[in-house]
């Protein structure tokens, strides 16, 4: 047992290996901060609209207005309500 511990120790830890893909996406996914994420809402928000729409037997403007409502109130969080602050600001 401890043998198969240390040779995945070692296989992380080898600069030679290739990042596994899985790996690399979680790595970005935990580093992304709060507006990485309301910008990926966005295009999400009208994809869902756009698949939505034809099984739903809306039309697909029926469907973008919404979908718009809420892109236009995540930018709006984002920038207005809830802006990003810089951390040296305060500091005097």
């Amino acid at each position: 047992m401890t043998e198969t511990i240390d040779s995945s120790r070692r296989r992380r830890h080898d600069p030679d290996r290739r990042p596994d893909p899985l790996e690399r996406l979680v790595t970005v996914l935990a580093s992304a901060d709060r507006y990485d994420l309301m910008l990926a809402v966005i295009p999400v928000v009208f994809g869902v609209a756009l698949a939505i729409a034809p099984v739903a037997g809306v039309a697909v403007e029926g469907a973008l207005v919404p979908a718009a409502v809420v892109a236009a109130a995540v930018v709006a969080d984002a920038c207005y309500l809830n802006p990003p602050i810089d951390p040296d600001e305060g500091a005097a």
